[in-house]
């Protein structure tokens, strides 16, 4: 991650879904002390058409939480994006860049 975090995927043998773990190093930005019971931080979503999907999802009441930008990774550079839901709960979206 550009801002120094580390993230590994865990992968379901039989749905093939992923689950990332991400984990942020001292003095980062979205490093916090884990408190008991804290809040869930964000659900993420892969798709072909990011910005569509971010659209659709404000249309049905979400709110651009950070605009899409381009993170580059080490075989192939990602959009990704981030949207509030109503209940105040982060949804990402990444796919690739267009």
């Amino acid at each position: 991650m550009s801002h120094g975090g580390v993230f590994v995927e865990l992968e379901d043998p039989e749905t093939h879904q992923l689950l990332e773990l991400n984990w942020y190093p001292k003095g980062s930005t979205y490093d916090t002390r884990y408190v008991a019971g804290e809040a869930l931080d964000h659900l993420g979503f892969e798709t072909d058409d990011v910005r569509h999907e971010i659209a659709k999802l404000v249309s049905l009441g979400g709110r651009i939480a950070v605009e899409p930008w381009v993170e580059k990774g080490d075989n192939k550079d990602y959009l990704i994006g981030f949207v509030e839901d109503p209940d105040g709960i982060w949804i990402e979206v990444q796919g690739p860049t267009k």
